[in-house]
């Protein structure tokens, strides 16, 4: 594994703390600020622990990675989630062609958004975009999610976007007008709406029950006092 862009120390030298079953890049607190985050998150350990990075690097772990000898817990995000609801699309924006030409190309896009009470306590939200069942893109929020209502359920979205294209780090897709334009947009506008129909059904509604809840407990409250 080559590790590029670690923080350096005091001395000018990069910093990497070694532990018996993870290695540190640099310390906690220290994480990439993501552009376009009006609600910071607390904490995101997939930036400075490789240990949290590789539990989740796989959508579907088919190895055993080892750090110091230790094995890697692999997490499988959308068994984690709660509150889940799964959104698809075989659009026309979705289509992949296959390996060996006499097949027909795959097309097809499933979503499943639901909150993590691991990522609430960091208050932390966004995409988890997968390509060929490997993490690309982590934590990427969409307009919609700077309400407070997604980072304080630590909502998640994870997606396996085959049709869009890495930039060679694989650290991220290539913007539009770089080989990946018109499904990216579509990709966007797509996602943008299942997450406003997720806050329709699931956030919003809690919301209106708890308000209702807390409505129902202060009239039974001034019906005990009267009496």
């Amino acid at each position: 594994i080559h590790v590029f862009n670690l923080t350096p120390d005091t001395k000018g030298e990069p910093k990497l703390k070694e532990m018996c079953d993870d290695i540190i890049l640099g310390k906690k607190g220290e994480f990439r600020r993501r552009p376009s985050v009006a609600i910071p998150p607390d904490d995101v350990p997939l930036d400075y622990s490789l240990s949290a990075y590789l539990s989740v690097l796989y959508l579907e772990p088919k190895m055993k990675i080892l750090i110091g000898g230790t094995p890697v817990r692999f997490k499988r995000l959308v068994d984690l989630l709660e509150a889940k609801r799964t959104y698809e699309t075989n659009a026309e924006w979705t289509m992949v062609p296959a390996q060996d030409p006499s097949l027909p190309p795959r097309r097809g896009c499933k979503l499943v958004i639901g909150g993590s009470a691991e990522e609430a306590s960091r208050r932390n939200c966004g995409l988890m975009i997968y390509w060929n069942g490997r993490l690309i893109e982590s934590y990427k929020r969409e307009d919609i999610m700077a309400r407070n209502e997604f980072s304080t359920k630590g909502v998640l979205a994870v997606v396996n976007a085959d049709f869009l294209v890495p930039k060679s780090t694989k650290q991220e897709f290539k913007g539009v007008g770089c080989g990946n334009s018109s499904a990216s947009i579509k990709f966007i506008d797509w996602t943008h709406k299942q997450l406003t129909r997720y806050f329709d059904q699931v956030l919003d509604e809690e919301r209106r029950n708890i308000h209702a809840m807390s409505e129902s407990e202060m009239r039974n409250r001034g019906l005990a006092s009267g009496q």
